[in-house]
């Protein structure tokens, strides 16, 4: 972690406390989570 970003994007709420005790300010942090394609989301149907 950079303490001078002006965002840090995070992609989980641990991520964000890590940034935290590493100085950065709230306002620094954007929890954000990780882009995921909708058809890795889809439940496949058994063969």
């Amino acid at each position: 972690f950079h303490k001078l970003v002006t965002r840090c994007y995070c992609p989980t709420a641990e991520v964000a406390k890590r940034a935290l005790r590493a100085g950065l300010k709230h306002s620094q942090i954007k929890v954000y989570g990780l882009p995921v394609r909708p058809s890795f989301v889809k439940p496949i149907r058994p063969k």
